[in-house]
């Protein structure tokens, strides 16, 4: 956990910039999508339902949500006859989902740990899910691996998440993502396939939810003057600025934000 103290204190961050929304009930703190006909006519109305969907969980689950936040994807997949565990990194975030859990009369099938994506966990699932998470971790091979251990034969793995198309390393828009937000390092698609391949999974779906971003359009050299002005460390300013960096990273087609299926085989 020591390793991830800048990542907890932007959850932190963000988590006190969301508290209205919480407390109305909104306990998932994704990004802001445009919801396409398709999903509408399905009766899917955020990326939550859509997640459910493909789950396909009919019989009773054990699931796990690594980089839970305050509980609202689980408490979305759990339904009537699942349980579940949430991670998160930040005792602030596992400390609003208990409440939350509490009050929707979910204790006794939702649990919630804080720990990193690494350290082995004492139980097996039937699906993992990481939702803007796994971006964050050191190493993500050994994130994955780590996660796909604790798979049942047959189990899934459900990503969604922020990829590099390509090396952006040296893209000036790329560092003040990274330095609002946290990041080690941009991980790119051809990473996380490797990563999901080299944990012995295998890579099922595949969606581009990019289209459905919604994003501003503020120039690359305003953000980079402005990230010149606010200087280091983790805010609220800085981590506005590093969303607004992706946004146009999004635009440039450097950057995408993709679902990805991954299944461990029934031997």
């Amino acid at each position: 956990m020591k390793g991830y103290r800048a990542v907890a204190d932007v959850y932190d961050a963000l988590l006190r910039g969301e508290n209205a929304k919480v407390s109305a009930g909104n306990f998932a703190i994704h990004k802001n999508l445009t919801i396409p006909a398709e999903w509408r006519k399905a009766g899917l109305t955020c990326t939550n339902d859509w997640i459910v969907q493909q789950a396909s969980l009919n019989n009773p689950s054990n699931i796990l949500d690594a980089g839970c936040g305050v509980g609202g994807t689980l408490f979305a997949l759990i339904a009537q006859m699942h349980q579940g565990l949430g991670i998160t990194l930040s005792d602030e975030q596992r400390r609003v989902a208990e409440a939350q859990a509490s009050q929707l009369g979910l204790e006794r099938r939702v649990r919630f740990l804080t720990q990193s994506y690494d350290q082995p966990l004492q139980e097996s699932f039937d699906l993992i899910v990481a939702i803007e998470a796994l971006l964050h971790s050191h190493d993500l091979p050994a994130t994955i691996a780590n996660l796909s251990r604790h798979l049942n034969p047959g189990g899934r793995l459900i990503l969604l998440e922020d990829m590099a198309e390509s090396d952006i390393s040296d893209d000036p828009l790329a560092g003040i993502w990274s330095s609002g937000w946290a990041l080690t390092h941009v991980y790119t698609r051809e990473e996380f396939e490797q990563a999901i391949q080299g944990a012995g999974l295998v890579l099922e779906r595949h969606e581009n939810f990019t289209p459905m971003v919604k994003s501003r359009r503020w120039p690359g050299s305003l953000l980079r003057a402005l990230s010149v002005v606010l200087g280091h460390g983790v805010s609220k300013r800085r981590i506005f600025l590093g969303g607004l960096a992706l946004e146009h990273l999004y635009r440039s087609g450097k950057v995408c934000y993709r679902f990805l299926s991954a299944k461990r085989s029934n031997g």
